[in-house]
Formats: C-alpha cells, sequence, structure tokens
C-alpha cells in the first residue's frame, strides 16, 4: 500500500525542494520521490507541516568486534 508525505522541505544534495512528496510503501520506506501534482488521487496523504525530510545517516563503526578492542 502507497502512503504520502507531503508539505514538506525535502533536502536534497541539489537543495531544499518544497513541491515534492515521498511516496512510502507499506509506511516502512521511500520508494520514489515525486512532484506533488504527480500524486495518485487515491494515495493517503500525511502532511508534515512543514517540516524536514533528510537522509538518514547510520554509524556502522563496531567497536570490540571479534574480540579485539
Amino acid at each position: 500500500m502507497l502512503s504520502a508525505l507531503v508539505n514538506a522541505q525535502i533536502h536534497q544534495s541539489s537543495g531544499v525542494w518544497r513541491e515534492g512528496a515521498a511516496l512510502l510503501r507499506n509506511g516502512e520506506s521511500i520508494e520514489a520521490l515525486v512532484e506533488i501534482k504527480d500524486l495518485p488521487a487515491n494515495v493517503p496523504q500525511l502532511d508534515l507541516a512543514g517540516g524536514y525530510l533528510v537522509p538518514g545517516f547510520f554509524d556502522t563503526q563496531v567497536n570490540g568486534g571479534g574480540g579485539v578492542l
């Protein structure tokens, strides 16, 4: 099931995009970024009230892995 995050400041490497929406698959992962005008009519929308959507950053550093400190 698709849903959409709308009315957000989407931060990308090219700058901030305010006319876009993030399409979510099953409410878990972003499937695509699209123009708001291109959203299908039947997709439920969650209004983020001008909030920020930014890339997630993961710290993959492992301390003490394999018995080595």
